[in-house]
């Protein structure tokens, strides 16, 4: 037996219809997929955060002997992530289809570009001197570059666990009159546009687009 068939419509009719099924479908997904990228893209940030050679630096190592970070040093980090993490939104758009193609927004928003949803918000990201002046120890990790910031001054790293005057008690500013001036070093040194954040942001980039598609083939199934 022989079964033949004929399509009476037209190629461009069939894509219309086959773009409009898809996007119905798409837009049943959407919202979930936009749920699960906006939990995974936590997950994945926080990871490669707190596996950084800078957060490792700043809990026990040579950033909070320069900074001066106190013992409640990682309740800091943890609060100051927290806000990291709370400001990854995803946002979708309505899926439509048009002359046979689908287009659609899945928009993925993270930390402000001028750092100030942390820098300039949080104590956490300040130390107050015993003289009562507040440091701006994230901003200037973040933003200060080779900057000179304080002057006059040098940065001695060492066991400080029985001086008072140190915070740390792994680091101690001492005075060195126009001989010294001290500034974040350059090893960690960033730009509001090249720090360890960005770096970070900038390689979770092909990880956040795999978890785009593998999530929409996978609700597709």
């Amino acid at each position: 037996m022989k079964i033949s068939c004929k399509l009476t419509q037209s190629d461009n009719y069939i894509k219309k219809l086959m773009a409009e099924a898809l996007r119905d479908e798409l837009n049943r997904i959407v919202g979930t997929v936009g749920t699960f990228i906006e939990a995974n893209v936590r997950l994945l940030f926080y990871d490669y955060i707190t596996n950084s050679e800078e957060w490792t630096s700043l809990k026990s190592g040579k950033l909070r002997a320069q900074f001066g970070l106190p013992d409640d040093v990682e309740e800091r980090l943890v609060k100051i992530l927290g806000v990291w993490l709370a400001s990854v939104k995803v946002t979708t758009a309505p899926i439509l289809a048009s002359n046979g193609k689908i287009s659609g927004k899945i928009i993925l928003n993270m930390i402000q570009a001028n750092w100030r949803d942390v820098d300039y918000s949080l104590g956490e990201a300040f130390i107050t001197t015993k003289k009562g002046k507040n440091l701006p120890w994230l901003a200037w990790l973040l933003t200060a570059g080779d900057k000179r910031i304080i002057v006059d001054y040098k940065a001695v790293e060492g066991d400080f666990s029985r001086t008072a005057a140190s915070r740390s008690h792994m680091g101690l500013m001492f005075k060195k009159e126009g001989v010294y001036s001290w500034g974040v070093p350059p090893e960690y040194a960033g730009t509001e546009s090249d720090n360890f954040v960005t770096k970070i942001l900038d390689k979770i980039g092909d990880d956040i687009l795999d978890l785009m598609v593998n999530e929409l083939i996978r609700q597709l199934r």
